[in-house]
């Protein structure tokens, strides 16, 4: 190969790598200006397909939502792929942080919250800086149910 082509091939790589970060980063970065969730009995769901994060990295998700006074709101997380063995998540409503911790100690767990009014809820998600190299290139797909019920 000769040198313009070498130039050529690492420029392309380059920036199908930068793509590649900045897209993975769009796809979990997101603020919803509607309301997701407006009165008793509604229900919301949301997932996010995280693939090419660095150690390091971090993204959140944050929604609003409208309850009755007295109203108890669920989220509930699942994930699948080997991403989610090193991920950390944080829940935020209206700015209290309700968990945060290894995605796999909330994987399929609940948070439950009496709410009452407009509110908002963050999902924050990040790979450690001390994740390694073992969890470069790795995919995982998190999915989150949301509810409000009566209290």
């Amino acid at each position: 190969m000769g040198k313009k082509a070498v130039a050529i091939l690492i420029t392309a790589l380059a920036v199908i790598t930068i793509c590649t970060a900045v897209g993975a980063a769009y796809l979990v970065q997101s603020k919803d200006s509607e309301l997701v969730l407006k009165d008793a009995g509604d229900a919301f769901s949301d997932s996010v397909e995280i693939e090419g994060f660095v150690p390091g990295q971090a993204a959140e998700r944050t929604f609003k939502a409208q309850a009755p006074k007295g109203a108890v709101f669920t989220l509930a997380l699942r994930g699948e792929g080997e991403l989610c063995d090193f991920l950390r998540v944080s829940l935020t409503i209206n700015g209290e942080e309700v968990f945060s911790g290894a995605f796999a100690e909330y994987n399929g767990a609940a948070a439950v919250r009496e709410v009452s009014g407009e509110f908002t809820f963050t999902l924050s998600y990040s790979l450690p800086s001390d994740a390694g190299n073992g969890a470069q290139g790795l995919k995982c797909k998190i999915s989150a149910n949301c509810s409000l019920q009566e209290a």
